[in-house]
C-alpha cells in the first residue's frame, strides 16, 4: 500500500495535474501539479478528495483522503477508484 506523500510525489514527477477538493471538484481547494501545494490543500479538512488527471485531463485516478487523529499514513487514502492507471500504481509489487 502507497501512502498519500508517495501518491503526490509520484504526480508532481509525472506532469499529473491534482484536483483537491471538499466535495466537488468544480470547486477545487487546489488544481495543480504541485505536490506540496496539493498536501497542503488534502490536509485542511478531515475528509477530503483528489481527482487525478494526465496531461489531455484524462482521468487517471480518484482517492478520498481521511486525516485520521492517529496520523497513520497508510491510513490516510482511505479509498481509491479501480481498474485504472491509479490502482494499478497504488498495488505496484504487491504479491497476488
Amino acid at each position: 500500500m502507497r501512502t498519500l506523500e508517495q501518491l503526490l510525489k509520484h504526480c508532481e514527477a509525472s506532469g499529473l495535474t491534482m484536483i483537491c477538493a471538499y466535495e466537488d471538484k468544480e470547486e477545487a481547494d487546489y488544481e495543480g501539479t504541485s505536490a506540496a501545494e496539493a498536501k497542503d490543500a488534502l490536509e485542511a479538512c478531515d475528509e477530503m478528495h483528489v481527482w487525478i488527471v494526465d496531461e489531455r485531463k484524462k482521468h487517471w485516478g480518484y482517492a478520498f483522503i481521511v486525516n485520521d487523529a492517529n496520523g497513520d499514513p497508510e491510513e490516510q487514502i482511505a479509498d481509491h477508484s479501480t481498474n485504472d492507471r491509479l490502482d494499478a500504481w497504488m498495488n505496484e509489487g504487491e504479491a497476488a
